[in-house]
C-alpha cells in the first residue's frame, strides 16, 4: 500500500496542474536544512552608490545601521525606513566600523582623520519610534591616533575601545592598549592587555574580548577573555586558530582547510567527525546562521568562455546546510564584493552584505518540506501524511474551481451553470487545467460534483460562505467542498 501512494504521489507533479502541485514539487534554488525548505524570496539594495564601509543589524528589529563614506565625511545611515530614504546623520572625518548597543537603543562609530588629525568614537542616540520622529543625535566621546574596535553595553553605560595610543619617541608605533570608558562620570581605565573582537553580556557586566597569550617558547596562542566589570576578575580560555570558526551553539565549527586553494570544513565538536562543504578551492567563510543550522560562504565563482576557459572569477555569495551539506547548495547572490562581511539578521530570515559597495539584503523564507519532496530525499513520510498532503491539494483544486465559478457567474448577468451543464467544459476558460477536477494522485479519475445553487443568480444568494457549488470527493472519508464566496474546506462525508 505504501509503495503504491508514494508512487502516486511522485506523479502528482507531471499531472497535476501547477497551483495545485506546488505543495509537493520542491521550489528550485531550495536548501534543504534537517525537515525544512530555505529559499530566497527577495533580495534588494538599500543604498545606491553609498561606498558603505560598515554596517550592523539592530538587536530590536530588523533595520539596519550603516557607515559610508560621502563628500569627505562619514554619513551614518538606517535602513530600511519607511520613508523614501534612509534616516541619516553626518560626522567629520571618514567613515570606520558600526555596532549597536545591546539593548538596540545607540550606535557606535568609529571616525578616521585626515592625516595627523587621529581618530574618534561618536555615540549616537536613536529613536526609532516612528519614520516622522525619528532623529539621529551624535556625541563624540573618546579620541586616539588610531582605533580598531569597539563595543557598547547596555544602557549605553560603558564602552570598551581598542586603540593605539601616541608613539613614545618619534619613528616608533604607539602602544597597543584595551580601554574601558565610563560614560556617566567619563572615567577611563585601561584593561593592561590588547584585545579585539569586543562584546557586552546583555546585563553590561562582562566585557568579552580576544586577546593572545605569549608561551613559554615565544609562540602565541588565541585566547578569549571574559573580564568582570564589578569584580575586576578576569577569566581566560584558549581558542582555535582565526581559520575556526564556532558556530553560535558552540556544537560546530567551521573551519579553512588549504591544498589547491581554500576550502571549508563543518566538525563536530564533540565527535570531531566534519563534513566538507566546498571543493572548488576558492571558497571563504561568510558567517553562521544564528540557528548554527546554515553557513554562508563567498565562492569565487569561474566565468568561462565559448571554449570552456576561465576568463575571470567572481565573488558570490552561497548557503549551505551544516549538518548535511549534501542535501543541496544555493547561490543566493550572483556578484559580491570580495570582502564584504555577510551578517545574519537576528531572526535569520535575512543576510546583510556589500555589492560595488552598496548596502543590499537577501530575505529568506524557511517552511517545512512537502511530501514529494521528502520521498525524494529518502526522508521518511507516513501513510497519513500522504493523505492528508493529498487531501490539501484537493482543497486547493477546490478553491479555484469556487473563483472560476464566480467569474463564470459574473461574465454572465451573475448567473451561475444550470443543471445539466457540462461544468468541466463550461468554467474551462477560467481554468489552468483539467486535471483540477480529478484526484490529485490519480490524473484520469474525474471527481467533482456540481451542486447547482437553488437561487441562479450570485446576488440572490443569502449566505455564499454557507452555499456549497461542488465537491471534490478525496477518499472515502473526506471531501473537498468549494463554496461561492471562492473558498473551498475538508469535512466528513456524511453517514
Amino acid at each position: 500500500m505504501r509503495r503504491l501512494w508514494e508512487g502516486l504521489v511522485l506523479s502528482l507533479a507531471v499531472s497535476a496542474a501547477p497551483a495545485a502541485a506546488a505543495d509537493f514539487v520542491r521550489p528550485p534554488n531550495t536548501l534543504i536544512v534537517g525537515d525544512q525548505g530555505v529559499s530566497v524570496v527577495s533580495k534588494e539594495h538599500l543604498t545606491i552608490r553609498d561606498r558603505v564601509s560598515d554596517f550592523a543589524w539592530c538587536p530590536r528589529g530588523e533595520l539596519l545601521a550603516y557607515t559610508a563614506r560621502s563628500h569627505g565625511v562619514c554619513v551614518v545611515g538606517l535602513v530600511p525606513w519607511a520613508g523614501p530614504r534612509p534616516l541619516t546623520a553626518e560626522l567629520p572625518a571618514f567613515p570606520g566600523p558600526v555596532c549597536w548597543s545591546v539593548e538596540g537603543d545607540s550606535l557606535l562609530v568609529s571616525t578616521s582623520g585626515r592625516k595627523s588629525e587621529g581618530a574618534a568614537l561618536w555615540l549616537v542616540a536613536v529613536s526609532i519610534k516612528g519614520p516622522e520622529s525619528a532623529k539621529l543625535q551624535p556625541r563624540k566621546i573618546f579620541s586616539a591616533p588610531e582605533i580598531r574596535s569597539s563595543a557598547c553595553s547596555s544602557k549605553a553605560e560603558r564602552v570598551a575601545v581598542a586603540c593605539r595610543q601616541l608613539p613614545q619617541r618619534p619613528g616608533e608605533d604607539g602602544a597597543k592598549e584595551l580601554v574601558l570608558v565610563n560614560l556617566r562620570d567619563d572615567s577611563r581605565q585601561s584593561l593592561g592587555e590588547w584585545g579585539e573582537g569586543l562584546s557586552f553580556d546583555a546585563g553590561g557586566r562582562f566585557l568579552s574580548y580576544q586577546t593572545a597569550e605569549q608561551q613559554a617558547d615565544g609562540s602565541t596562542t588565541p585566547c578569549r577573555v571574559v573580564y568582570d566589570l564589578e569584580t575586576g576578575e578576569k577569566k581566560r580560555q584558549q581558542q582555535a586558530g582565526e581559520d575556526r570558526h564556532p558556530s553560535p551553539d558552540g556544537a560546530r565549527i567551521a573551519q579553512a582547510i588549504t591544498g589547491k586553494g581554500t576550502d571549508l570544513v563543518v566538525r563536530e565538536m564533540a565527535s570531531g567527525n566534519a563534513v566538507r562543504l566546498t571543493w572548488n578551492g576558492a571558497s571563504t567563510f561568510a558567517g553562521w546562521s544564528p540557528d548554527s543550522q546554515i553557513v554562508a560562504y563567498i565562492r569565487g565563482y569561474p566565468v568561462t568562455d565559448d571554449r570552456r576557459e576561465t576568463v575571470t572569477t567572481v565573488p558570490t555569495l552561497w548557503l549551505a546546510a551544516a549538518v548535511a551539506p549534501e542535501a543541496g547548495r544555493q547561490m543566493i547572490v550572483g556578484v559580491v564584493d570580495a570582502d564584504s562581511p555577510v551578517k545574519w539578521s537576528n531572526d535569520g530570515k535575512a543576510l546583510a552584505f556589500l555589492a560595488e559597495g552598496d548596502l543590499c539584503v537577501a530575505y529568506l523564507a524557511r517552511g517545512p518540506l512537502g511530501v514529494k519532496a521528502r520521498i525524494a530525499l529518502g526522508m521518511p513520510v507516513t501513510d497519513e501524511a500522504i493523505r492528508e498532503a493529498i487531501r490539501q491539494v484537493a482543497v486547493s483544486n477546490g478553491r479555484q474551481i469556487a473563483l472560476a465559478l464566480i467569474m463564470y457567474a459574473h461574465d454572465h448577468n451573475d448567473t451561475f451553470p444550470g443543471p445539466g451543464t457540462d461544468i468541466e467544459e463550461a468554467i474551462a476558460p477560467y481554468l489552468k487545467s483539467h486535471e483540477l477536477f480529478c484526484h490529485p494522485a490519480q490524473p484520469d479519475q474525474f471527481i467533482f460534483k456540481y451542486l447547482p445553487p437553488q437561487e441562479t443568480s450570485l446576488r440572490d444568494i443569502a449566505d455564499p460562505a454557507t452555499t456549497p457549488l461542488g465537491t471534490l470527493d478525496v477518499d472515502a472519508e473526506w471531501e473537498a467542498v468549494c463554496f461561492a464566496d471562492g473558498r473551498a474546506m475538508l469535512r466528513r462525508k456524511p453517514r
